[in-house]
């Protein structure tokens, strides 16, 4: 009779051990039952000789394939024992001794020590001998020993939800090089850093590279998450960019220029031959506005709409273009930058070079503007490209530039100058640049041989002329000037009004390369854009 209520009592402890688990389950199995491989219950405080006994006996137990009974020398049998079944399982287990044994000083009443030891296992999968040292927490509560169960009891650092697992081992993400095969890191171009992430994970499908064989921490789902120990090392697919090492270094220090005094700024370089991005740079604490900003691009957006004059209303450099002090247009008072003189016989030509915004509104209003429609919208699109999806490869996002229908609303006048609801990001104006410096539009790439969208119209060689002809005006003694002395090619400056701010952008091109440059914050395209961009041009 008293043997058949003992065992009513033991079954009921142990479900509530195995469903919850814990110290509460754990004392108690101990106390009714004696079960585990190291004592359990101790009357006596404890100490580094007797949590070393404990921790020995636990490890007994482990390596000896009883893993229901070194699960009950923890404090979570119920977690411990399915743990140490996956850990035989993932490694092919074929052997496995601990050594070297030994707790640290305990300190008087502190009811807990911690075990060191070396594991030494034979792996299955062709991995062989390996070892590994570990450690582990004794704690006794209410005279009862017990082992701190957590996953890194069976290697160090494993976490919930871990496990190692011998064998084949994936390759590391496809290695991302320059155009000439540097290696590019975010440690070495901090710029860099979530793309070359973006295009390594991305191209690492196409370019899956040579796996190795080893042991490796997977997730639940089988996913390698790191590797611990390498047989045959995995070799890395390998990807080219279209970048170049040597001007990304550029980059990186212009948007560091002392000349913009630490304000936010980006830049990007690309070949107008072909469209191929050779540098981006960035150092906004708004993220890689380079490819994703999306603001208003102030005066530079004049090259769009001087290219619509000539290409939609037959206008020429020489066109009449009145620079007054101020203009009233669609419910708006378009006004010019402080210290701009008026010229009432101003022509295109001088209008874009010194940037007269009452000009270009005036002339855009004559002839662009139809109702709640204007031609610029077409010629951004159509002929450069702007807000068509541009896919420049490798998983990299970029943010489209947005030139939309202005409707019968202000932003029919606030459009012409690259205000009102047109944004863009330097990306979209180096596209600009390079479609001026090439006469044709290549959309912008990252990766060689990556489609590219087709322009629905070609730029005209009379409009190209035109504009290269308005570009080294700026350069030359319009506002561009006093930071393309030297270079040989066209420039746009523009300051862009954003709340209670201005933004500095300036495009430009030589014979060999295409800028764009933000500065947030800047007062002048010139004075701070400027710099940024030039800095690159001068390298190149």
């Amino acid at each position: 009779m008293g043997r058949g209520v003992r065992t009513g009592v033991i079954c009921v402890v142990t479900a509530a051990l195995v469903g919850g688990g814990g110290w509460g389950a754990y004392n108690i199995v101990h106390a009714v039952t004696g079960v585990g491989s190291g004592s359990g219950r101790s009357d006596t405080p404890l100490t580094a000789a007797k949590a070393t006994s404990f921790v020995q006996g636990f490890l007994d137990s482990w390596s000896g394939g009883r893993y229901a009974s070194a699960a009950s020398d923890t404090d979570s049998p119920g977690a411990a024992q399915p743990a140490l079944q996956a850990f035989h399982d993932g490694l092919k287990l074929g052997s496995l001794t601990f050594g070297q044994v030994r707790a640290d000083p305990v300190a008087e009443g502190s009811g807990s020590a911690v075990v060191h030891f070396h594991a030494s296992l034979t792996v299955g999968a062709g991995i062989g001998a390996w070892s590994f040292d570990n450690s582990v927490t004794v704690h006794q509560q209410n005279g009862l020993d017990g082992v701190a169960w957590s996953p890194s009891v069976l290697y160090p650092g494993l976490k919930s939800g871990e496990n190692l697992a011998a064998g084949s081992v994936q390759a590391p993400a496809a290695q991302v090089t320059d155009r000439n095969g540097v290696p590019l890191t975010g440690s070495a171009y901090p710029s860099l850093t979530d793309i070359v992430a973006a295009i390594g994970t991305h191209a690492s499908a196409d370019r899956p590279g040579k796996p190795g064989t080893g042991i490796a921490v997977v997730d639940d789902t089988g996913t390698q998450k790191r590797l611990v120990k390498t047989v045959t090392a995995p070799v890395p697919g390998q990807v080219r960019t279209t970048l170049d090492a040597s001007l990304q270094k550029t980059a990186e220090k212009a948007v560091q220029d002392s000349r913009i005094e630490g304000k936010p700024a980006s830049v990007v370089a690309i070949d107008p031959s072909d469209g191929q991005i050779r540098a981006v740079a960035f150092n906004s604490p708004n993220g890689n506005t380079a490819f994703n900003g999306q603001l208003a691009p102030g005066s530079t957006f004049k090259i769009i709409t001087a290219a619509a004059l000539f290409d939609r209303a037959g206008l020429t450099p020489s066109s009449p273009a009145p620079c007054t002090s101020k203009l009233a247009a669609a419910s708006r008072v378009i006004t010019n930058e402080d210290g701009l003189a008026p010229d009432p016989n101003a022509n295109l030509l001088k209008a874009f070079a010194i940037s007269c915004n009452t000009s270009f509104v005036k002339d855009g209003f004559d002839d662009l503007v139809h109702g709640g429609n204007s031609d610029v919208v077409d010629e951004a699109r159509d002929v450069f490209g702007l807000g068509t999806d541009w896919s420049i490869g490798g998983g990299v996002y970029v943010a489209d530039a947005s030139v939309p229908e202005p409707g019968l609303t202000g932003d029919r006048a606030d459009e012409l100058i690259g205000q009102g609801k047109v944004t863009m990001n330097p990306l979209a104006l180096a596209s600009m640049a390079a479609t001026v410096a090439q006469g044709a539009f290549h959309q912008p790439v990252i990766l060689p041989g990556q489609k590219q969208q087709p322009a629905a119209r070609p730029l005209s060689s009379t409009t190209d002329a035109y504009l290269r002809e308005l570009m080294r005006a700026t350069a030359s003694y319009g506002t561009a000037a006093p930071v393309m002395q030297g270079i040989s090619g066209g420039a746009k400056t523009g300051t862009a009004e954003v709340a209670d701010h201005t933004n500095g952008w300036l495009a430009a091109y030589d014979g060999h390369l295409a800028v764009g440059a933000l500065v947030e914050g800047g007062t002048h395209g010139y004075s701070s854009a400027g710099w940024v961009a030039t800095d690159l041009l001068r390298a190149d």
